[in-house]
């Protein structure tokens, strides 16, 4: 099972559009997490939870570099201890619920994708289609079009 970091909100309206693989509860206790990773789990908790998984180009060895912690015990602790299949899944699992709340704000109505998903660390909008799609069943236009009714 995967774990988040923090509870990532999508509207009620909303929530059985997004497949159960970015809806994860943080850990009860870190004694879920072995000792030596409890140190990089609380590094990696305060970088999301300020954020930062929204930066452009973000990368495992980046990351690794920014908490100052070896890049094994990053993806150890990313794949092994927290369940995901990549690092892309990890960065995913924010970003997508995120996007979701973008659509969902009817200030950002006329707010172009492209945009949006810049603004979420994306590089381009194919990446991110198939990552909004593959997480949430629907398009990003059929997912805000669903959204704002």
């Amino acid at each position: 099972m995967a774990y988040h970091l923090n509870d990532n909100a999508v509207s009620d309206s909303n929530k059985d559009n997004v497949n159960n693989d970015t809806q994860h509860s943080k850990p009860t206790s870190a004694t879920n997490i072995q000792l030596i990773f409890q140190e990089n789990f609380a590094k990696l908790t305060s970088f999301i939870e300020a954020g930062n998984f929204k930066q452009t180009e973000l990368t495992i060895k980046q990351l690794a570099m920014t908490l100052q912690t070896p890049e094994h015990q990053l993806r150890e602790l990313i794949n092994q201890y927290l369940g995901f299949k990549n690092f892309s899944s990890f960065l995913n699992s924010y970003r997508i619920p995120a996007a979701c709340l973008e659509f969902e704000n009817v200030d950002n109505i006329r707010k172009p994708i492209l945009t949006i998903a810049l603004e979420l660390g994306y590089g381009s909008i194919g990446p991110f289609n198939r990552a909004f799609k593959d997480i949430t069943g629907k398009t990003p236009t059929q997912y805000r079009q669903s959204a704002i009714k």
